[in-house]
């Protein structure tokens, strides 16, 4: 009986590490689009870390990303503004940890985080979203990564590489750009995405979320990093997110 489980344990050892062997390569090697949505970090991370001047910035997911109109407030405080918002599934603390590094004295963040945030079970170590940054950015974000985020892009690493194969063969099968708000091309130079401006609302069904414990750990992360950057100079304010009237509804 022994014997047999050694076999066993080699033989998912070997098949886990020839997976691993093909799958992280093919996850680095496979090109993402363009204009995929996602490769306005690189943008948006330019405009961070190359910033001169004392700057308004605006943080959190996508309801930053399409919630904000940075020309108006960039007009009415005539301080330059860049909208850093993007995707909810990299995690808040990814998120601020990549971005806090890069403030300066005199800076302005207005955080704006998704409340999905402030709760157990909220994301707050990322999704699929983390998983597809790392390797869009070919792992250069690990140095921003600890255990648990880690352990989300081990998870998710088969079903990004599936998804990214699909794309590819779409892709070259019948080719089908991004387009739309979803897409690098969606966005102004504030880093507004401005497409879905005047487009149709089309209806949503919602469900009532489900009640979750406040995460404290990242509770106490959050007012922390606050702290440290308004000890450097850093002017935070907080402001809810940005939502659709449908989801507010849903949540009373």
């Amino acid at each position: 009986m022994r014997c047999f489980l050694k076999k066993v344990g080699i033989g998912i050892a070997l098949f886990v590490g020839t997976l691993i062997f093909l799958v992280v390569p093919m996850s680095f090697l496979i090109p993402y689009e363009e204009d995929d949505y996602l490769q306005a970090f690189f943008v948006k991370e330019k405009m961070l870390t190359e910033h001169t001047v004392p700057t308004i910035f605006l943080l959190g997911g996508s309801n930053v990303a399409f919630g904000y109109d940075s020309k108006q407030i960039e007009d009415s405080f005539q301080r330059p503004v860049v909208n850093l918002g993007l995707h909810a599934g990299f995690g808040m603390r990814f998120i601020m940890d990549h971005t806090m590094h890069h403030l300066r004295e005199g800076d302005i963040l207005l955080l704006s985080p998704e409340y999905r945030s402030f709760f157990f079970q909220g994301g707050n170590s990322g999704g699929e979203a983390l998983v597809e940054l790392f390797y869009l950015t070919k792992g250069r974000i690990l140095e921003y990564l600890d255990i648990d985020q880690i352990k989300v892009i081990v998870k998710g690493t088969i079903p990004c590489v599936a998804k990214k194969i699909g794309k590819y063969v779409i892709h070259y099968i019948k080719y089908k750009p991004a387009g739309g708000p979803y897409a690098l091309s969606g966005f102004n130079s504030y880093g507004d995405v401005v497409k879905h401006r005047g487009m149709l609302s089309v209806p949503y069904p919602h469900k009532r979320p489900s009640k979750k414990p406040l995460d404290e750990n990242f509770l106490n992360y959050f007012c922390q990093t606050i702290g440290e950057l308004r000890q450097r100079g850093v002017t935070v304010f907080l402001f809810p997110p940005v939502l659709a009237r449908t989801s507010y509804e849903d949540i009373l």
